[in-house]
């Protein structure tokens, strides 16, 4: 949802009454522009619902009140930093905070977009992750396991009813290379063939039929 760069749809209030359930929304650093649109949205809603930042415990840049200065229009792109942020530090946070501060979630900061910085350690967020994926078969990465597990920090000292969103921004298959996946086999360990075989399956139905259009045909989809 972002906010004040795209017009208000006419479903936007429908989506707004259902994040009204929620008291407490987690996000991460690098989701300044979910971050900028939802609190946008909250105040031009009279909403009460409140966000947290969530940041490496490592590299609290956020936290630390130093601002990353940016470069003035014209003298190259905004992304691009002579040194890096003073208190950023490597973490295993893939996607989480690189060592600048966004400038959405700049502005963020600046209008009082979030109300609270939790910060995570990466093996809390690994844990979180793996936890996450045998209790529930829910499979996201790393930043989705950090997200989760401030969430439920939170949860045990909030006022009881609170209701808490974890946004979770993306699934785990793109770490199988990474550290969340140390020690889970290549192969299937005999019980997962085992669980696997237990159920029924078959493949996919096939396409539909699309005799007469060659490739060529659909090129001009692409020319936009």
């Amino acid at each position: 949802m972002a906010y004040g760069t795209v017009s208000w749809h006419p479903w936007f209030p429908s989506v707004l009454v259902v994040l009204a359930r929620y008291l407490m929304i987690h996000c991460k650093l690098q989701q300044g522009g979910t971050i900028l649109g939802l609190s946008r949205a909250f105040r031009h809603a009279n909403m009460s619902t409140k966000v947290h930042l969530c940041e490496p415990s490592n590299a609290p840049m956020v936290k630390s009140g130093i601002p990353t200065k940016y470069p003035a229009p014209g003298e190259g792109p905004i992304s691009s930093f002579e040194t890096a942020h003073p208190l950023w530090s490597p973490h295993l946070f893939q996607g989480w905070a690189t060592d600048f501060i966004p400038k959405l979630l700049a502005t963020a900061k600046e209008e009082g977009g979030f109300q609270e910085i939790e910060h995570v350690a990466s093996g809390d967020a690994i844990a979180t992750s793996r936890l996450l994926a045998k209790s529930e078969g829910i499979s996201t990465g790393i930043s989705g396991g950090g997200i989760l597990a401030a969430a439920l920090r939170y949860a045990q000292c909030c006022k009881k009813g609170t209701t808490i969103l974890a946004i979770l921004p993306d699934t785990g298959e793109r770490y199988l290379s990474t550290v969340l996946f140390e020690g889970i086999p290549a192969e299937m360990t005999e019980e997962e063939v085992m669980i696997c075989n237990s159920t029924p399956s078959k493949p996919p139905p096939s396409a539909p039929s699309m005799s007469g259009i060659l490739p060529a045909d659909t090129d001009s989809l692409f020319d936009m």
